[in-house]
């Protein structure tokens, strides 16, 4: 049984937790360049492709809805299984849409993470963040507010053009 009153044992997940956040740090920084520098043009191209599609996807249907109410108005059967899938298509186009929200850390996330940093000694945390990034910078707001809450003290170093800066040390 893990024992929270060990010095040892604090310690110990202190030194885990310091030695993951460093890897995510590198983690990410590598995966923020890589999203930056390629993954970010090919979302781009893929979302307009996509939008395309559902549009020429949305008005087939909404042609073929019409003629099949033209057609067989005394059908109400295969009329109820195009409105159905009518609405299955605008579900899945709510369901897209909700993905490609911004990421945000609120709510009973926000409150977990608090938790979480309050059982620690507070640390001092250098952020940074991309340029012409929103989502980046709402979340880096995010975060920075609930480290402040959880008295954790935040150096804003900025914004970068790219993520190729000198190497962090420490956390």
């Amino acid at each position: 049984m893990w024992d929270w009153n060990s010095i040892e044992n604090l310690q110990t997940w202190r030194n885990w937790l310091l030695i993951a956040a460093a890897g995510l740090t590198g983690l990410g920084l590598a995966i923020g360049v890589f999203a930056e520098q390629y993954m970010g043009r090919r979302i781009e191209k893929l979302r307009r492709e996509k939008d395309a599609h559902l549009e020429q996807t949305v008005d087939s249907s909404q042609t073929k809805l019409k003629k099949s109410e033209e057609v067989q108005r005394d059908q109400s059967t295969k009329l109820a299984e195009t409105k159905a899938a009518l609405e299955a298509e605008r579900t899945r186009v709510q369901i897209l849409e909700e993905k490609r929200k911004p990421r945000r850390l609120l709510g009973p996330d926000r409150n977990r993470f608090v938790a979480f940093l309050r059982q620690n000694p507070p640390q001092t945390v250098k952020v940074r963040s991309l340029i012409n990034d929103a989502e980046i910078h709402t979340f880096t707001a995010d975060l920075v507010s609930a480290l402040g809450e959880a008295g954790w003290k935040v150096e804003d170093v900025g914004i970068s053009r790219s993520m190729t800066t000198p190497p962090v040390v420490g956390i």
